[in-house]
């Protein structure tokens, strides 16, 4: 067998264990991508002898990986919920979108607003968009299984809180890429020409929608494994539209879950399960794993690093806590704060815009550090700081 073969296979073998082990920790439990970080900052010890070659390998799995976990990320996002009337039974008060939506645009002006001033008055090159992109979004990964597990997600709280990160988790995708893409070029086609995925994916997803009625479609796309294949080549497809549009792969890659999300369709629950099982068990890991090698966290141990860490920690809180107060005359302050820190958890979308941003020279490597290290704070802060402050019985009205 060939030695880098072999590394990859102890590598997952030692993230399985790592990630099986803290996630039974006695104390709290530690989400499974913090876990892979971990996994790839023990792989930057010299007793482990990772090669270039070792190195330039995981990197492309990584890759792989991103794309995955955005198609993933994907399809979280109900695309019917968004659109729906509200199932909590109440007619008084704003709906939930409207309050999500609030609270998203309050939290990505009062972000640019703080970075604007950090990039002023801090060192470095730093573009504030880019930062405060990275400041305002929220890991819907982390939120949806926390409001489901405590009961809340039909409630009239859960389900602004919700909106709010389903707003954050996609905007934060279109902004980003767009960003990129004007740092790329000055040519004005070129930047509008990056938003021409949003009109292809519109036009594949309605086209598929009117293939759902034409049995010999269905007969074409076969069974549930089937369909998964197809569901990958989806992805590719629309990564590599979006590359030639000028876009962000991974924006292609997410508007392929929203997509397989927003579908009926036969075998759909068999090829979200094939899709889960697949990303999450090989894909998504190894991205972890690439972040946390290829994180500088050399930067983290200059004195400069030390000085950030504790400011960008609590501008993490304060966009997502001060916004949250939307909330206060509708659900009480306890619930507010609760809605606030949950919010503030963020990680894998942090975790790949920030090496994007470092890899176009628009934020510093020690800055991208200290985001990705803060971002991992917020996601074990938040869910813990959710199940202390929120009440564990919420009333749904269900008339």
């Amino acid at each position: 067998m060939d030695s880098t073969i072999f590394r990859f296979l102890a590598w997952f073998v030692a993230a399985f264990a790592v990630a099986a082990l803290l996630r039974r920790a006695p104390l709290f439990r530690v989400p499974s991508p913090i876990s892979y970080l971990l996994v790839g900052l023990f792989l930057k010890l010299p007793a482990l002898h990772v090669t270039p070659m070792d190195a330039w390998w995981l990197r492309r799995f990584g890759d792989l990986g991103l794309l995955f976990l955005m198609f993933l990320s994907g399809m979280e996002i109900d695309v019917h919920l968004l659109l729906a009337r509200r199932r909590d039974g109440h007619h008084d008060g704003p709906s939930p979108a409207i309050v999500g939506t609030m609270m998203f645009c309050a939290t990505l002006l009062f972000s640019f607003v703080c970075c604007a001033c950090l990039t002023r008055f801090a060192p470095g090159n730093a573009n504030p968009y880019m930062l405060s992109l990275l400041f305002a979004t929220t890991s819907l990964g982390v939120v949806l299984p926390v409001l489901e597990e405590t009961g809340y997600l039909r409630h009239p709280l859960g389900q602004a809180i919700l909106y709010s990160a389903v707003i954050a988790d996609f905007m934060t995708m279109l902004l980003v890429s767009l960003l990129l893409g004007a740092h790329a070029t000055d040519n004005p086609w070129r930047v509008g020409l990056t938003l021409a995925i949003l009109p292809i994916a519109l036009g594949v997803g309605l086209g598929l929608w009117k293939l759902r009625s034409i049995p010999a479609a269905g007969r074409l796309l076969g069974q549930g494994m089937d369909r998964t294949r197809a569901t990958i080549a989806l992805v590719a497809l629309f990564a590599m539209l979006a590359d030639m549009t000028g876009s962000e792969p991974i924006l292609g890659a997410f508007l392929a879950g929203m997509i397989v999300r927003g579908l009926s369709f036969a075998y759909k629950p068999l090829v979200e399960m094939y899709s889960y099982g697949v990303g999450y068990a090989v894909f998504v890991p190894m991205f972890f794993v690439a972040t946390g090698y290829t994180m500088p966290i050399a930067q983290l141990h200059s004195q400069e690093a030390l000085y950030w860490l504790p400011v960008f920690a609590a501008m993490a809180f304060a966009v997502k806590l001060l916004p949250a107060h939307v909330l206060l005359y509708s659900h009480g302050r306890r619930q507010t704060w609760a809605a606030g820190f949950l919010l503030s958890s963020r990680l894998s979308l942090v975790a790949a815009a920030a090496q994007l941003a470092v890899d176009a020279h628009m934020i510093p490597e020690m800055w991208a550090a200290c985001t990705i290290l803060v971002s991992i704070v917020t996601s074990l802060v938040g869910p813990l700081a959710w199940t202390l402050l929120a009440p564990q019985s919420p009333t749904v009205d269900n008339r």
